[in-house]
């Protein structure tokens, strides 16, 4: 779980560090931003311009983690706060992309918050488990 829960900043740091190297090997490695070597308009927006959001990995992530600290929660209670901490970091990196590198994502209704929020409820059926494998435990 503490691998999942810093998992954004090593994506952070993969995906930034590999366009950064892109476009710094665009430019011939220079710090001139007016070179390129691109042979079309389309493909520097492709690169320059980030790449697309995708919302089902981040809502895979937070659903992951709520999920095994319900489920186990119970047993081995630092479980709480290593899934806070995960989705404190995720929210950060998230918003700091969303801001500086991704492109505009488009908009989304309220569909997929909806369907997440009766996965989670479904998630709370099942931490009883947990109470039952600390008891098991004594």
């Amino acid at each position: 779980m503490v691998f999942t829960a810093v998992w954004p900043l090593i994506d952070l740091t993969v995906i930034v560090g590999m366009f950064k190297l892109l476009r710094w090997a665009d430019r011939s490695f220079t710090s001139d931003k007016f070179v390129t070597h691109l042979p079309s308009i389309q493909t520097y927006v492709d690169l320059y311009a980030g790449p697309d959001f995708a919302i089902q990995w981040r809502y895979g992530s937070i659903l992951f983690q709520v999920s095994v600290a319900l489920f186990f929660g119970a047993g081995i209670p630092i479980l709480y706060l290593t899934t806070f901490m995960g989705c404190a970091i995720q929210y950060i990196v998230d918003r700091l992309l969303c801001c500086y590198f991704y492109r505009a994502p488009p908009t989304y209704d309220d569909r997929i918050t909806r369907t997440a929020a009766t996965v989670i409820s479904f998630f709370a059926l099942v931490a009883p488990f947990g109470a039952w494998m600390q008891l098991k435990s004594k």
